[in-house]
């Protein structure tokens, strides 16, 4: 997939694929996927073709007599507990006092450390806490969508997730010898690879990920979960880099110019 083909989305359409859409351009318009794309009697492009906003779920896409539907969710390596990950707490904690600022003619600067600590046992946990929180909701989506009648008992249908790793600056293993850290990718974590195989409503995900200036969008589809295995990692045997995160924002005065 690419974004030459992507690129005939509408993106006045969703909110989700225009999130997908800044993915695509982040990482050159390459989605990377072992097998191919196919679900029902479309792609996963067709279908976003068609894509709409929806609420519980987050959206959905009709081709004939089949529907898509994708939800999306966040998660990062940071600790997480009811009011969201840490990292978030820390960004708001920080937004909230530079507002506070005033700005003047020459400009002032904040800058602070996110006060935070990245682990592999937060990032797989998050992940998969999220994960299970949306797939215990599946029943609801497909109920709330009778509900409105867009779909009936007759109509195919198929279910995925859209997964981003929020976490800032991205998550990197630390190998063992001396080889250089790799990042690490959701699909590749045999943790999630596990979850995504024994959870039979679910039929695809798409999981979008970034390390320094790197971004990279993942599909895959249940029918090829096997591919996948042969690239995995068992997260609880690796160790990725615990960075700190820095925040600089900047105000200046613009004085408004007569007409």
């Amino acid at each position: 997939m690419s974004l030459f083909v992507l690129s005939l989305i509408s993106m006045e359409n969703s909110k989700l694929v225009n999130k997908m859409l800044t993915w695509l351009q982040e990482c050159d318009g390459d989605v990377q996927f072992f097998g191919n794309t196919s679900i029902h009697d479309a792609t996963i492009v067709e279908y976003l073709a068609n894509i709409r906003d929806f609420e519980c779920p987050d959206s959905y896409s009709l081709i004939n007599n089949s529907i898509c539907i994708i939800e999306h969710f966040e998660f990062d390596s940071t600790v997480a507990n009811r009011k969201g990950s840490k990292s978030r707490t820390e960004l708001s904690k920080i937004n909230s006092s530079f507002k506070k600022l005033k700005a003047t003619e020459k400009g002032i600067v904040n800058h602070d450390i996110l006060d935070v600590q990245y682990s592999a046992k937060n990032y797989i946990d998050n992940a998969l806490q999220n994960f299970d929180n949306h797939y215990l909701k599946i029943d609801s989506y497909i109920q709330n969508l009778r509900n409105y009648k867009i779909l009936n008992n007759d109509t195919k249908i198929a279910i995925g997730f859209f997964i981003e790793d929020a976490t800032i600056l991205g998550n990197l293993c630390i190998p063992e010898d001396w080889q250089p850290p790799k990042p690490l990718i959701l699909v590749h974590c045999k943790q999630f690879l596990d979850k995504f195989e024994e959870c039979s409503k679910l039929d695809f995900c798409f999981c979008a990920s970034s390390y320094g200036q790197h971004s990279c969008l993942w599909f895959i589809n249940k029918e090829f979960i096997s591919e996948y295995r042969k690239h995995q990692i068992d997260v609880d045997k690796i160790k990725i880099a615990d960075l700190s995160p820095r925040v600089m924002e900047f105000k200046k005065i613009i004085p408004n110019e007569p007409l």
